[in-house]
């Protein structure tokens, strides 16, 4: 999704263009990878105090904003 405004300087050919751009605006969070290693120790007792948690997510909404000048 883009968002575009221009400000004229002067006259009609010289002018800033301010740019804001968004990628991944309507995504939610995607889960990538689960601590799956189950670790045990003498007893039998699980050891592994992050099994089963989520461990990474894919990329998250990414913004940018620009300012270009047209003369």
């Amino acid at each position: 999704m883009s968002f575009f405004k221009k400000f004229p300087l002067a006259s009609e050919k010289r002018y800033f263009q301010f740019r804001w751009e968004r990628y991944n605006i309507f995504n939610h969070t995607q889960f990538q990878d689960v601590d799956t290693t189950p670790r045990f120790d003498v007893s039998g007792a699980q050891v592994n105090a992050r099994f089963g948690q989520v461990t990474s997510a894919r990329g998250a909404r990414v913004m940018q904003g620009s300012l270009r000048f047209t003369f």
